[in-house]
């Protein structure tokens, strides 16, 4: 009876800890799991980072150009004001030479 006893007892201990490794492993495995998703949501992360940053280059690029674009648009319509002034203002002396020579005739 007492040999029975203790081979019972032995029996349940070899249970309990054959299913504490089992949840140990089941644990390992759930860890292994959470850890590849992460790693594959961090890398979706860094893909997703990376085709923004793309998109943020090309949009100040894009900025960049129009920029330089309304630039010169206005160096242009400076330029063309700036001629024009000219135009006029050397209209007005040939008119007031021309006023002078009628008046000198």
């Amino acid at each position: 009876e007492h040999s029975d006893e203790e081979s019972q007892e032995e029996i349940l201990e070899e249970a309990k800890n054959e299913e504490t490794n089992n949840v140990a492993i089941e644990e390992k495995d759930s860890d292994d799991e959470s850890q590849e998703e992460m790693m594959e949501e961090s890398k979706i992360g860094v893909m997703e980072q990376e085709h923004s940053d793309e998109e943020s280059q090309e949009e100040i690029l894009e900025e960049a150009k129009n920029e330089e674009t309304n630039n010169v648009a206005i160096e242009e319509k400076d330029s063309d004001d700036e001629s024009q002034e000219e135009m006029m203002e050397e209209s007005k002396i040939g008119v007031m030479e021309q006023e002078h020579s009628d008046e000198e005739s």
